[in-house]
């Protein structure tokens, strides 16, 4: 049996890179998708009113690795860690990455949004943070696989 470990972290998107949100996801992916592939994780991360949510599953080792990348990343300022710790199962096994920009249009996603005035993780309890994943994960599981194959083709 594996030993899994999930990080689920948030961290502010650097004002620059918000005039395209949707160029900066295909970049991070661009490497994420090939460079977790390599080391075994696997996870999903939203971008939401300036903010990125992201789950990373793996070992231990892998994950904290991915995540000491990540916190040094210009793209990525702020970052908290909302939920770590071992894990029986992988929630978003399926994909190396995948990115989604949430929308006013994912209503289920954005119901869970609405208990507060503002989007800010940190607020959020744990388990809603991971509600929240889970959702975009169910809602849009089928975009979410063409994205992923589509750049584990490129890759």
């Amino acid at each position: 049996m594996e030993n899994l470990y999930r990080i689920v972290y948030s961290s502010r998107i650097n004002p620059k890179y918000l005039t395209d949100v949707d160029e900066m996801l295909k970049d991070i992916l661009a490497t994420a998708v090939r460079e977790n592939a390599k080391r075994g994780i696997t996870g999903l991360l939203i971008a939401h009113n300036g903010w990125f949510v992201q789950a990373l599953e793996g070992s231990m080792e892998a994950v904290q690795a991915t995540l000491a990348t990540i916190v040094r990343d210009m793209r990525h300022r702020d970052s908290h860690i909302l939920a770590e710790g071992p894990t029986e199962a992988r929630m978003f096994g399926a994909w190396s990455m995948c990115a989604r920009v949430l929308s006013k249009t994912d209503a289920a996603v954005m119901e869970l949004l609405d208990q507060k005035t503002s989007f800010n993780p940190a607020d959020f309890p744990e388990r809603v943070i991971i509600r929240l994943l889970t959702t975009v994960a169910e809602l849009h599981g089928r975009s979410l696989n063409e994205q992923h194959t589509s750049l584990l083709a490129l890759a």
